[in-house]
């Protein structure tokens, strides 16, 4: 039997740039993490005119205990399941592009 199909809610959200544009993404990923149906690691970013290059917002590498890292793509350091204090505001970096 096949799967079900999935469907993605896209929610367009708008900045004057790409380091506002990611800030928003993380932190409406972080507000709303709670949410099982939420995958905040695949959380990306898009110019406009350009949906095709995406920019990941978050790390979402696999951390002890099987849980996904909630850092931005671009942290310092060792990956964490949540930010530590002072972490949750970001660089503003876009993080790796991803073509689709």
């Amino acid at each position: 039997m096949a799967p079900a199909p999935r469907y993605l809610i896209h929610l367009p959200a708008t900045s004057a740039d790409l380091a506002g544009a990611v800030d928003l993404a993380y932190a409406l990923a972080r507000s709303l993490g709670f949410l099982p149906e939420i995958d905040a690691g695949e959380t990306t970013v898009c110019a406009e005119d350009a949906p095709h290059v995406r920019h990941r917002v978050c790390c979402d590498l696999l951390v002890p205990g099987g849980q996904r890292c909630g850092l931005r793509t671009d942290h310092d350091g060792d990956c964490a399941a949540e930010p530590a204090d002072g972490q949750l505001s970001g660089s503003g970096g876009s993080g790796p592009t991803i073509r689709s």
